[in-house]
């Protein structure tokens, strides 16, 4: 087994193969990335993972960005970098919603987080008779 490295540095590597690319249109006008991907195991508490993509991203201003993907292998760079881009618009909507719900407090990030907040069972569940 190899010795992991941070993302940080897989980042800076000469060998990846950087492409630029129209990740279509953002708040402040064209979205244009160079974007890359590579096969990665993940290292979870120092031991070996699932086996993933590793999206980057580096925007106009230099800055890298990134994800793990579980994708699978076959999907094109296109589609996954077009797929980075509905983060943004899921957590905007997300928080929308926890707001519109009154649960802008709470650390909620899914939706068994949602059930379990607010499912049956729990303490602020009624049912009206």
């Amino acid at each position: 087994m190899t010795d992991s490295l941070p993302v940080s540095q897989i980042a800076q590597a000469p060998s990846l193969e950087w492409e630029t690319l129209d990740l279509g249109e953002g708040a402040k006008g064209p979205l244009v990335a160079q974007v890359t991907r590579l096969r990665v195991v993940e290292n979870r508490n120092g031991f070996p993972g699932k086996e993933c993509w590793l999206f980057l991203r580096q925007d106009k201003s230099g800055e890298i960005k990134y994800a793990f993907s579980n994708a699978p292998k076959e999907m094109p760079l296109e589609e996954l970098a077009w797929a980075s881009t509905l983060r943004w618009t899921i957590k905007q909507l997300f928080q929308e919603e926890k707001t519109y719900l009154g649960m802008d407090d709470y650390e909620i990030r899914s939706y068994p987080g949602v059930a379990l907040a607010y499912g049956p069972g729990s303490p602020d569940h009624a049912i009206a008779l």
